[in-house]
């Protein structure tokens, strides 16, 4: 009895190991990694930078542009093209697109291209404020016009800085460039940014500007868009300054914060760069194999299978399905009692199938039935043991 039993015992272990790994590796995937089983709302975002500059042609140019920052909602992927001539390099902590140009230099425009795939949203670290905020050093003339702003939108000094922001942008939205300077002597094209991280910082409420692209392929050409980041409630909030507007997640591709550059060209001058982003629509394996191949080269070399050629993945997938076309054999003969044509001729009839269209399939598979039943039968007159004539009918088959 215990030796019938233990055996059995082992094969249920096998099965609920198997099972739990399977069920592990499917949730790692979909919940971590962001693969998906649907072609519904399949899409990613293709960013083109177009850079132009004036070369001097008598040295390199080299080009250092800042990467996507790893924002909740976005996993981000160099195109194949690119990835040939740009490469990622860290500097100061942060990724950036690096290119070099060897002397002579005559081209004027360069483009880079990447991707931006849909990623299963997670919780990111909470991001510290600046240190000493609200002590920054500022003219005495640029407290008085801050203070008197507040004056107009907060007299008591009560509102909340959720109400206070929204408030203040809409005021310095309706003030005069001249007015907005005093707040902002220093500043350069982004005077309504600064002159609100001037007035916040009288409040000891901590800002910064950032510099990114709204993600948006109405806009065949945009250059980046200033926003306005505000500390409050243990976390930052990205708000439009034109209108006030708290920004969307997933709407604001973050590019540079107040700490570093966004576009760095050395060897040439009066370089800049503009963006196009386009939505392009993909069914779920187009997905799945972009989000693999970042994947692997971000951090988990040879992950999946989609890193192998396209030869090999083909292979793959015809291996996968017998298991999964045996076990339904298996249950179809064994569990509800129907009788197949044994256990791996429905099986290769179906991977038959798989290699042509429906009506060239079934005149191959009536031709090799015919043929094959017809040499069985022959085969039978000549009193052959069962192995040889078994083996002969497969050689027929398999010539035809």
């Amino acid at each position: 009895m215990d030796d019938s039993r233990n055996p059995r015992r082992m094969l249920y272990i096998l099965v609920i190991l198997l099972a739990v790994a399977a069920v592990a590796v499917s949730f790692v995937k979909i919940n971590f990694f962001g693969f998906s089983l649907s072609d519904r709302a399949a899409f990613f975002y293709q960013v083109d930078g177009n850079i132009t500059l004036e070369p001097s042609g008598d040295e390199p140019v080299r080009i250092s542009l800042a990467v996507p920052e790893p924002d909740a909602g976005w996993a981000f992927g160099l195109d194949p093209d690119s990835r040939t001539r740009f490469q990622l390099q860290e500097q100061d902590g942060f990724p950036r697109m690096v290119l070099t140009l060897p002397a002579p230099v005559e081209t004027r425009r360069v483009s880079c291209r990447y991707r931006l795939v849909p990623a299963p949203q997670r919780e990111l670290p909470p991001l510290s404020p600046p240190e000493n905020a609200g002590e920054t050093l500022v003219a005495d003339t640029v407290k008085i016009a801050a203070a008197a702003i507040l004056d107009r939108i907060d007299p008591e000094r009560k509102l909340p800085a959720a109400e206070l922001v929204p408030a203040l942008l809409l005021r310095l939205g309706a003030l005069s460039p001249a007015e907005k300077r005093a707040l902002a002597p220093n500043s350069g094209s982004d005077v309504t940014v600064d002159a609100a991280i001037a007035v916040l910082a009288g409040r000891g409420i901590p800002a910064r500007a950032l510099r990114g692209i709204l993600l948006d392929q109405k806009r065949y050409q945009q250059q980046p868009s200033v926003y306005l980041d505000v500390w409050y409630g243990d976390r930052w909030h990205i708000y439009r300054p034109n209108t006030g507007a708290l920004e969307a997640p997933g709407e604001f591709l973050v590019l540079q914060r107040s700490d570093k550059s966004l576009l760095e060209v050395t060897g040439a001058k009066n370089s800049s760069i503009r963006f196009s982003v386009t939505r392009v629509p993909a069914g779920a394996e187009q997905l799945n194999r972009i989000r693999a191949k970042i994947i692997d080269d971000r951090s988990l070399s040879g992950f999946s299978l989609f890193s192998l050629p396209a030869s090999e993945q083909n292979l793959f997938k015809r291996l996968a399905l017998l298991p999964l076309a045996i076990l339904l054999i298996v249950i179809t003969r064994n569990i509800v009692g129907i009788t197949t044509m044994g256990t791996f001729m429905p099986v290769l009839i179906a991977m038959a199938f798989l290699e042509m269209r429906l009506l060239p399939g079934l005149v191959n598979f009536a031709l090799i039935l015919t043929v094959g039943l017809g040499i069985r039968a022959w085969l039978s007159r000549l009193n052959l043991l069962m192995v040889p004539r078994i083996s002969a009918v497969v050689v027929v088959v398999i010539l035809l």
